[in-house]
């Protein structure tokens, strides 16, 4: 993009997954001095050429441990997991060992070419700051502080070297410069928490991001190399994350990341930002909303840059159907009247991997579908798209630790907002999210408390209102909500029967459910769905190979069918029934009629730890829309529109 944000555009798809490196484990993009390269990560180190977007693979290495010689010709990276050291040049293609043992990072060269500043291991030792020429001559230990994890060295036009490090096994770290050619050490300012340094272009000053201390939020510091005329740049208005900062090539701005601190839905998505030296007129060049997106490591380039094209959803015709396709996986529908919302195939901690998709919303014959945030999210499950809003669980799991945030986003604005977060583990108790219902305009959805043994305390069940969470019923009896439709709200309860309930909560009856016995559970795993559903009169249940109809009224056994192993209750109205049942679609009418759909949707083998369910689908006024997978590389999601005409009568 230009300076000023404008004329965004994308040159290639960001490198592959780092999970240990800068960021959220992205590729961090190492320009080169001449501005017209970059350094990315695609199974090893690869030179990038922004012009044409033509690249070339290096090696097995480590890109965010690289750094480029001052002429551009030549790259310096660690091996594969950070073993040893190499020098490639770029021209001939010859690779030289300038240490084929011990682990090093944050590899830097000097302005002047002459040596090679890099972080080193050897064995189980300390991290230690190391110099080297280029030709492997020279090796010498420079201090004993060293940087954390890949934050990088900055050399100045001078010689010197500017970190934040730590010394051995210092729990806080320190700013230091290092003068290479006399060794002198100067411990600029101590009892930071980390970060990142960049010295101006004229070598007066250096900037700075850091905690101090154990504050956890972190700012930027602009200050001279000898510590004095320290300023604190941001945050103007915390809590806010901001760093690290970037000079600008003519040293009269700095950019930099701002990631919000807290809850909410913009919570750790980073943005690029701008100001001035002094700290004045920040301002926000990138927007995620309401696109999506999460904006990192920036870094300033020259000359023309190549364009490459967004992959985006298009809409196909046959015949009277439209099919949706989509350059990721699908895995979720919601729909109501003539729009559906799609949910990307996405895992708990996808989002500390890779970029996690975008939901879709979808008109038929509308043109391209609407893009709303998910980035900030690792899996997206319980689509329930209600008149002008949707809800969904936006699920975070690291390892034993759980958090759903449930967020519902105005179709006009696109901008989501939090309305319920819960958060659990290690410890088996915690606030759970249970099931979000809704349609026609009603949302609704259930939490629980569960004590320390597992124990469940408090169950509460909540309607929406606008953005607002509004308590209906807080009880440890208070049951799960498992269906909403026609106005009215489905609570199952811990003996198997239903309750029937206004949407202020007031209760209308209580139904027995004749052979209904196990009590729902609260969702878990990657497709959560209730298999109830409110149909006209009816209460749908479909268990144990049996779709079962009761009335709503006095809970009488109306109707049941026996259905395919695995099948899944997707859609009812006053006239048709849809289930799933593997990748199949089966429209079954009130009369007796069936239909059944194939759908040729595939198990992809990249997905099988991510995808429960081969067919999505879901039935509105308008027609049947449904959603699946096939082996397509380039557009592997197919979203399908058939128009109710074409339906079963």
């Amino acid at each position: 993009m230009d300076a000023n944000g404008g004329n965004e555009h994308r040159v290639f798809p960001a490198g592959d997954v780092d999970p240990f490196g800068e960021g959220f484990g992205f590729g961090e993009p190492v320009v080169s001095p001449d501005g017209r390269k970059v350094l990315i990560e695609r199974r090893g180190v690869t030179v990038a050429t922004l012009a044409t977007g033509a690249s070339k693979r290096i090696g097995p290495g480590e890109e965010s441990s690289a750094g480029w010689s001052p002429d551009s010709s030549r790259i310096v990276f660690s091996g594969h997991e950070n073993e040893g050291l190499y020098v490639v040049d770029l021209r001939s293609g010859r690779k030289r060992t300038l240490l084929s043992t011990s682990t090093t990072w944050n590899s830097a060269w000097s302005p002047d070419g002459k040596w090679i500043a890099f972080a080193r291991q050897i064995g189980y030792g300390p991290i230690e700051l190391y110099a080297v020429h280029s030709d492997g001559s020279g090796l010498r230990r420079l201090t004993g502080y060293a940087p954390r994890g890949n934050r990088g060295l900055a050399w100045s036009r001078d010689g010197r070297l500017a970190f934040v490090g730590a010394l051995e096994d210092e729990e806080l770290e320190h700013l230091v410069v290092v003068d290479v050619g006399t060794g002198r050490v100067h411990v600029v300012q101590s009892r930071l928490g980390g970060g990142a340094v960049a010295w101006s272009p004229d070598g007066r000053r250096v900037a700075y991001d850091a905690t101090i201390g154990n504050s956890g939020a972190s700012a930027i510091y602009t200050a001279n190399a000898d510590g004095s005329d320290r300023r604190r740049l941001t945050p103007s208005r915390p809590p806010y994350d901001d760093g690290p900062p970037v000079w600008s090539p003519d040293g009269k701005s700095l950019v930099f990341v701002r990631s919000p601190r807290g809850g909410g839905a913009e919570s750790g998505l980073g943005e690029v930002w701008a100001m001035r030296p002094d700290g004045s007129h920040q301002r926000r060049l990138t927007k995620a909303y309401p696109d999506g997106g999460e904006n990192l490591e920036p870094a300033w380039i020259r000359g023309p840059v190549h364009a490459q094209a967004v992959p985006r959803a298009h809409e196909a015709r046959r015949g009277e159907t439209a099919v949706l396709h989509v350059p990721f996986p699908v895995d979720g529908i919601s729909s109501e009247g003539g729009r559906a919302a799609i949910a990307p195939v996405a895992h708990e901690m996808q989002r500390a991997e890779q970029p996690t998709p975008p939901v879709l919303v979808w008109r038929p014959g509308h043109g391209e579908p609407a893009r709303l945030i998910a980035s900030p999210c690792g899996g997206v499950q319980q689509l329930v798209l209600a008149s002008s809003r949707l809800a969904f669980d936006c699920n975070q799991t690291f390892f034993d630790e759980t958090y759903h945030s449930l967020w519902v986003v105005d179709l006009q604005t696109r901008v989501p907002r939090e309305v319920f977060f819960s958060h659990a583990g290690p410890s088996p108790g915690g606030l759970f999210l249970d099931n979000i219902v809704g349609g026609e305009g009603l949302l609704a959805f259930g939490s629980e408390r569960a004590d320390a043994h597992g124990s469940v305390r408090l169950r509460t069940l909540w309607r929406i209102d606008g953005f607002d969470s509004i308590a209906l019923r807080s009880r440890p009896d208070t049951g799960n909500v498992v269906a909403a439709g026609g106005g009215r709200l489905a609570v199952e309860l811990a003996d198997g029967r239903v309750a029937i309930l206004r949407t202020n909560g007031a209760l209308v009856r209580v139904l027995p459910l004749a052979r209904h016995r196990t009590a729902y559970v609260a969702p878990e795993g990657i497709d959560p769905k209730s298999p109830f559903l409110l149909a006209g009169r009816d209460l749908l249940l479909l268990e144990h190979g049996t779709l079962r109809a009761y009335e709503t009224a006095k809970g009488k056994l109306r109707w049941e069918r026996r259905v395919p192993p695995g099948a899944q209750l997707e859609a009812a109205d006053a006239r048709l029934v849809v289930y799933t049942a593997g990748s199949s679609i089966h429209v079954l009418s009130r009369g007796g009629s069936e239909r059944v759909v194939r759908t040729g949707a595939r198990r992809l083998r990249r997905l099988r730890y991510d995808v429960e369910r081969l067919v999505h689908a879901v039935l509105t006024k308008n027609g049947l829309y449904y959603a699946f997978n096939v082996a397509d590389r380039r557009y592997p999601g197919r979203v399908v529109f058939v128009p109710r005409g074409a339906l079963p009568r």
